[in-house]
């Protein structure tokens, strides 16, 4: 696989996710925020945060493993 492609697949597969799942995960690996952080900035706890991107990255890492689901039509 190219690059663009996995590129595109994986944003195509953020578009999946919830909302909360989506967010955390773009501001803790792209935005390089901690939990702590993430947690100041949606008034919420760190456990909340690590809870949710936990099941955010699961909830990904199925996605992308299931064949045709995040590829374009």
């Amino acid at each position: 696989m190219d690059l663009e492609f996995q590129v595109e697949q994986l944003r195509r597969c953020l578009e999946l996710l919830s909302e909360d799942g989506r967010a955390v995960l773009i501001l803790h690996y792209f935005c390089g925020l901690s939990a702590a952080e993430i947690a100041r900035l949606s008034n919420t706890t760190r456990s909340a945060v690590l809870v949710r991107l936990h099941r955010a990255r699961l909830r990904l890492r199925s996605l992308l493993e299931e064949p045709d689901t995040c590829v374009a039509a």
